[in-house]
C-alpha cells in the first residue's frame, strides 16, 4: 500500500506487510516494511513484535501500529510535515496489516 504524491506518484509513504495466522486466529508472524518514511526503508521491530500473538482485530492492530514510526529520522518536505509523514506510516501499517490478516484467514 502507499500514499502517493499527486505529481511524481513516488511513495510518500509505503507499507508492506505480510502476516501468518495460528489455528485461532492469533498472529503467529508478523514482517512489516515501511519506506518513504526516513532515509531508507526499515522494518519497524516493535510493531512485528506487538503482533505476535496478538487478536488481529481493528482495535489490537491499531495499538500495535502505534510505534510505526518510532526511532526514525522522519522525511519532511513542502508536502509532508514529519508529523503527518509519521502519521501516514501509522495509518498505512494499520491498513497492510488488516489485509495482510484478511488474506491470511
Amino acid at each position: 500500500m502507499k500514499f502517493a504524491h499527486p505529481a511524481s506518484g513516488f511513495a510518500v509513504v509505503g507499507v508492506a506487510a505480510l502476516i501468518t495466522v495460528d489455528g485461532q486466529g492469533r498472529c503467529a508472524g508478523a514482517r512489516v516494511g515501511v519506506t518513504g518514511v526516513g532515509p531508507a526503508a526499515y522494518r519497524p521491530a516493535r510493531v512485528e513484535d506487538s503482533l505476535k500473538g496478538a487478536a488481529l482485530d481493528e482495535k489490537t492492530v491499531e495499538a500495535a501500529v502505534e510505534p510505526a514510526a518510532e526511532g526514525v529520522n522522519v522525511n519532511e518536505d513542502l508536502f509532508a510535515s514529519a508529523e503527518y509523514r509519521a502519521h501516514l506510516a501509522r495509518v498505512f501499517t494499520k491498513r497492510a496489516v488488516l489485509a495482510a490478516a484478511q488474506r491470511a484467514k
